[in-house]
Parts: structure tokens; sequence; C-alpha cells
């Protein structure tokens, strides 16, 4: 089974659809699950 993508890998994608990181955000009692939040670039 193939790992997750990491944190950078995720946020390459959403570059290249032209979304913009504006947070991330990690679960307490799980490191390795995050949430992040995006918007559009203008």
């Amino acid at each position: 089974m193939k790992p997750p993508p990491s944190n950078s890998e995720v946020s390459d994608i959403a570059r290249k659809a032209g979304l913009k990181k504006i947070a991330t955000r990690h679960l307490t009692y799980n490191r390795n699950e995050f949430t992040m939040f995006l918007e559009r670039e203008a």
C-alpha cells in the first residue's frame, strides 16, 4: 500500500491547481494527519 502524500506534496498539487495554502493544522492526537486551508489565487 502506498503511503499518503506528504504536506509538501499536497502543497505542490494545490499550487499547480491555482490554490494557495493559508494555514495547516495538525490533529492534537495524531501528527500524521493534517488539515490544510486553501484559497484560490486571484
